[in-house]
């Protein structure tokens, strides 16, 4: 059973920040509206249901952090990209960074307080991804959002006044080189 909250003007109180909060300490998939665009949100052990969810192949999920130092998580050293995640982040801006293993992984800053509070209270970086069906285009419409996925999240937050932009740019970025993979709302920043 899905749990619908409405959201009126906008405003998070603390206590539906703490809900949302709950609800992915507890291993549950939620959908709410990001800095960008409504997302899927859940912890890094819900990666594989979320895939079924979304029907999505291996390609790899977005993680959302509260702040660079949250890096290291992904045993990602800043000391060769932190010009330039200071440059664009907090922000729409995701980068492709190789951690310490060679491994590429996707990680964004938002530029929204309610999605870092909720980053911080969980305790650890949040895997992200827009809210569709994959090979589809992203859906804002809450109405449509609650027909497509009620039943298969726990949670899913009705933002009637939300205003969806674009989803975010994405760069691969080297330390030295960069390459624009997709335009979002904002211009990269070298």
């Amino acid at each position: 059973m899905t749990e619908l909250i409405e959201i009126k003007k906008s405003f998070y109180e603390e206590e539906i920040i703490q809900k949302i909060s709950d609800y992915i300490k507890e291993d549950k998939i939620i959908i709410m509206p990001s800095d960008t665009i409504y997302g899927f949100l859940c912890s890094q052990k819900n990666e594989s249901i979320l895939r079924e969810i979304k029907m999505r192949d291996e390609k790899p999920f977005l993680n959302l952090i509260s702040k660079i130092d949250d890096l290291a998580y992904f045993d990602i050293d800043t000391k060769d990209y932190i010009d330039i995640l200071q440059k664009n982040w907090a922000g729409p801006v995701t980068f492709l960074l190789k951690n310490n293993n060679n491994k590429k992984i996707g990680v964004r800053l938002p530029d929204w307080d309610v999605l870092t509070k909720i980053i911080d209270k969980v305790g650890e970086p949040l895997i992200s991804t827009s809210v569709n069906f994959s090979g589809s285009p992203p859906l804002n419409n809450i109405n449509q959002i609650i027909s497509d996925f009620k039943n298969k999240v726990s949670l899913i937050v009705c933002d009637f006044d939300f205003k969806a932009s674009v989803a975010s740019t994405i760069v691969d970025f080297d330390g030295k080189c960069y390459k624009i993979v997709r335009e979002g709302t904002v211009k990269f920043k070298c």
